[in-house]
């Protein structure tokens, strides 16, 4: 029963963001809220679930108001995405879905920049700013659906006045593969010199449910992971290189870079679970009371990231 209950717990990727899935936030709207999660990126749920989710947890009022959250999905089979220029305010709770949440991020989007911070913004972006600002649904597929995913988590951390607020990417279930494909790309933006083996192992020992179902060749071979890592390696396009470098967890081919410090993944999460991407200290002593508990864990690296 615990374990069951420990399952829907969102997981820590790195820095603000988590990952999970419906039951994540159904289960455990509370504790995300305790979590500063404010963000939350949908992908292969019907916009018309989300839109429900979304009003569920406006109506809660575990947020304060429908200002306070913002949330955003992918739905390929979306037929018909709202202009935000002709989306009005009613009772419905898909129009109202889409009218609040593309005017928040909107608003995210054109918030008041000085003339370098604008450029810095734009610069951290692989596709134009327009492209996020019409609807916060998103049909776009293949090499488009990395891009547009990426420069939103962009989007979200450039603009965020407070860096304590996460981002929750979630799906109907942990081993949806366009979920795991997004989650390994974030890794490979972070650190471009990662192969695409060592981003999913690392991601594989972060989750809670087993891997026995998860179909990896289709992992490798997805054309628009493979066609996105191309172009950021390309054109060096990542948020700032991580100082840390994930091993090969199967002990297979080491990464060496002169440039960063290496450490060792093992097959046990206890041990992965303590990695940051962004943090070079790791402390061991705590690694085993940190394993029981993977709040603890998350705990630990707000803590870090405060310091």
């Amino acid at each position: 029963m615990a374990f069951i209950e420990n399952q829907y717990k969102p997981q820590l990727l790195d820095k603000n963001i988590y990952f999970g899935t419906l039951q994540t936030i159904t289960k455990h709207s509370v504790l995300l809220a305790n979590q500063n999660i404010r963000y939350f990126i949908g992908i292969d749920i019907p916009t018309e679930t989300v839109s429900q989710l979304y009003n569920d947890i406006v109506n809660s009022g575990i947020y304060g108001s429908k200002d306070d959250i913002l949330m955003i999905n992918f739905d390929s089979k979306f037929l018909s995405p709202a202009d935000y220029d002709n989306l009005q305010l009613n009772n419905d709770p898909l129009t109202f879905y889409q009218w609040n949440n593309t005017r928040l991020l909107n608003s995210l989007i054109n918030d008041r920049l000085s003339l370098s911070q604008n450029f810095e913004f734009e610069n951290a972006l692989f596709g134009n700013k327009t492209n996020y600002t019409k609807s916060n649904v998103f049909t776009v597929d293949n090499f488009e659906k990395f891009q547009y995913f990426n420069d939103l988590i962009a989007i979200i951390n450039f603009q965020n006045s407070n860096p304590s607020n996460g981002i929750l990417i979630f799906a109907d279930y942990e081993n949806n593969e366009n979920l795991i494909t997004l989650l390994i790309s974030i890794v490979l933006k972070k650190n471009p010199s990662l192969k695409i083996l060592d981003a999913l192992q690392f991601i594989k020992n972060l989750k809670h449910d087993n891997n026995y179902n998860l179909k990896e060749e289709r992992i490798f071979w997805c054309s628009g992971l493979l066609n996105y890592f191309e172009e950021i390696r390309k054109n060096n396009l990542y948020w700032g290189i991580s100082p840390r470098i994930i091993n090969d967890c199967n002990n297979s081919n080491n990464i060496q870079n002169n440039n960063y410090n290496s450490v060792k993944c093992t097959s046990n999460k206890r041990t992965t679970n303590n990695i940051d991407l962004d943090n070079t200290n790791t402390n061991n002593n705590n690694s085993k009371a940190i394993a029981t508990d993977p709040i603890a864990s998350i705990a630990r690296s707000k803590r870090a990231r405060s310091d």
